[in-house]
Protein backbone atom coordinates (compact mmCIF):
# COMPACT_ATOMS: atom_id res chain seq x y z
CA UNK A 1 0.00 0.00 0.00
CA UNK A 2 1.58 3.37 -1.19
CA UNK A 3 2.01 6.05 1.67
CA UNK A 4 -1.03 8.44 -0.14
CA UNK A 5 -3.70 6.87 -0.42
CA UNK A 6 -4.99 5.75 -4.04
CA UNK A 7 -8.79 5.28 -3.20
CA UNK A 8 -11.21 5.77 -0.79
CA UNK A 9 -10.80 2.64 -0.03
CA UNK A 10 -7.68 2.64 1.25
CA UNK A 11 -9.23 5.21 3.64
CA UNK A 12 -11.33 2.61 5.09
CA UNK A 13 -8.94 -0.17 5.11
CA UNK A 14 -6.23 2.17 7.05
CA UNK A 15 -8.45 3.52 9.49
CA UNK A 16 -10.06 -0.20 10.47
CA UNK A 17 -6.72 -1.25 10.89
CA UNK A 18 -5.48 1.26 13.00
CA UNK A 19 -9.22 1.12 15.51
CA UNK A 20 -8.39 -2.98 15.38
CA UNK A 21 -5.01 -2.03 16.09
CA UNK A 22 -5.59 0.03 19.23
CA UNK A 23 -8.43 -2.30 20.44
CA UNK A 24 -6.32 -5.49 20.64
CA UNK A 25 -3.77 -3.05 22.09
CA UNK A 26 -6.02 -2.16 24.93
CA UNK A 27 -7.51 -5.56 25.54
CA UNK A 28 -3.91 -7.21 25.67
CA UNK A 29 -3.37 -4.06 28.39
CA UNK A 30 -6.83 -4.92 30.17
CA UNK A 31 -5.41 -8.40 30.42
CA UNK A 32 -1.86 -7.65 31.93
CA UNK A 33 -3.51 -5.50 34.03
CA UNK A 34 -5.90 -7.81 35.52
CA UNK A 35 -3.06 -10.56 35.96
CA UNK A 36 -0.76 -7.58 37.94
CA UNK A 37 -3.67 -6.46 40.03
CA UNK A 38 -6.69 -8.69 39.88
CA UNK A 39 -10.03 -6.99 39.77
CA UNK A 40 -11.38 -4.45 42.05
CA UNK A 41 -10.63 -1.26 42.73
CA UNK A 42 -7.10 -1.77 43.03
CA UNK A 43 -6.89 -1.96 39.33
CA UNK A 44 -8.91 1.53 38.89
CA UNK A 45 -6.24 3.36 37.73
CA UNK A 46 -4.12 1.24 35.71
CA UNK A 47 -6.71 0.03 34.24
CA UNK A 48 -8.30 3.69 33.01
CA UNK A 49 -4.74 5.65 32.67
CA UNK A 50 -3.36 2.68 30.30
CA UNK A 51 -6.71 2.40 27.95
CA UNK A 52 -7.18 6.20 27.62
CA UNK A 53 -3.37 6.33 26.49
CA UNK A 54 -3.63 3.55 24.37
CA UNK A 55 -7.08 5.04 22.36
CA UNK A 56 -5.93 8.52 22.45
CA UNK A 57 -2.31 7.87 20.68
CA UNK A 58 -3.90 5.79 18.19
CA UNK A 59 -6.57 8.53 17.12
CA UNK A 60 -3.49 11.04 17.25
CA UNK A 61 -2.19 8.95 14.63
CA UNK A 62 -5.63 8.85 12.99
CA UNK A 63 -4.15 12.67 12.23
CA UNK A 64 -1.65 11.32 10.02
CA UNK A 65 -4.13 9.39 8.21
CA UNK A 66 -5.89 12.20 7.38
CA UNK A 67 -3.24 13.64 6.46
CA UNK A 68 -2.32 10.72 3.82
CA UNK A 69 -6.01 10.35 2.70
CA UNK A 70 -7.41 9.95 -0.67
CA UNK A 71 -10.28 12.06 0.28
CA UNK A 72 -10.33 14.69 3.21
CA UNK A 73 -14.04 15.10 3.82
CA UNK A 74 -14.22 11.00 3.87
CA UNK A 75 -11.43 10.57 5.90
CA UNK A 76 -12.32 13.28 8.63
CA UNK A 77 -15.69 11.25 8.85
CA UNK A 78 -13.57 8.02 9.00
CA UNK A 79 -11.72 9.74 12.18
CA UNK A 80 -15.20 10.51 14.17
CA UNK A 81 -16.17 7.18 13.20
CA UNK A 82 -12.96 5.42 14.64
CA UNK A 83 -13.31 7.87 17.95
CA UNK A 84 -16.96 6.46 18.21
CA UNK A 85 -15.87 3.08 17.85
CA UNK A 86 -12.64 2.68 20.09
CA UNK A 87 -14.80 4.82 22.64
CA UNK A 88 -17.45 1.72 22.40
CA UNK A 89 -15.24 -0.76 22.10
CA UNK A 90 -13.12 0.46 24.80
CA UNK A 91 -15.80 0.56 27.08
CA UNK A 92 -16.60 -3.04 26.59
CA UNK A 93 -12.90 -4.32 26.99
CA UNK A 94 -13.02 -2.75 30.51
CA UNK A 95 -16.62 -3.82 31.14
CA UNK A 96 -15.38 -7.53 29.96
CA UNK A 97 -12.06 -7.97 31.26
CA UNK A 98 -11.80 -5.86 34.94
CA UNK A 99 -16.00 -5.62 35.37
CA UNK A 100 -15.27 -5.08 39.31
CA UNK A 101 -12.32 -2.07 38.37
CA UNK A 102 -15.18 -0.59 36.02
CA UNK A 103 -17.60 -0.28 38.62
CA UNK A 104 -15.54 1.03 41.31
CA UNK A 105 -14.52 3.64 38.83
CA UNK A 106 -17.79 5.35 39.00
CA UNK A 107 -17.69 9.13 37.87
CA UNK A 108 -13.58 8.62 36.90
CA UNK A 109 -14.86 6.43 34.12
CA UNK A 110 -15.95 9.49 32.16
CA UNK A 111 -12.22 10.32 31.22
CA UNK A 112 -12.95 7.51 28.80
CA UNK A 113 -14.70 10.53 26.31
CA UNK A 114 -11.28 11.67 25.80
CA UNK A 115 -10.49 9.84 22.71
CA UNK A 116 -13.67 10.88 21.28
CA UNK A 117 -12.52 14.53 22.06
CA UNK A 118 -9.11 13.22 20.07
CA UNK A 119 -10.63 12.23 17.15
CA UNK A 120 -12.46 15.98 16.73
CA UNK A 121 -9.10 16.84 17.07
CA UNK A 122 -6.94 14.79 14.58
CA UNK A 123 -9.42 16.57 12.04
CA UNK A 124 -7.49 20.16 11.70
CA UNK A 125 -4.35 18.56 13.01
CA UNK A 126 -4.79 16.09 9.93
CA UNK A 127 -5.51 18.53 7.44
CA UNK A 128 -2.90 21.08 8.48
CA UNK A 129 -0.48 18.04 7.67
CA UNK A 130 -2.57 17.62 4.39
CA UNK A 131 -1.59 21.69 3.39
CA UNK A 132 1.94 21.76 4.73
CA UNK A 133 2.82 18.89 2.35
CA UNK A 134 0.67 20.57 -0.47
CA UNK A 135 3.30 23.43 0.21
CA UNK A 136 6.20 20.56 -0.23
Amino acid sequence: MPLRARHAADDLARFALMAAAALALTALWLIAVRLWFGDGPNAVDAALVGTIAILTLALLAGAGLVGLANRAGLASLLSIAAGLVLLSGGTALLALIVPQAFEAAGPGATAMLLPLLTSLAAIPLGLGLRAVAALI
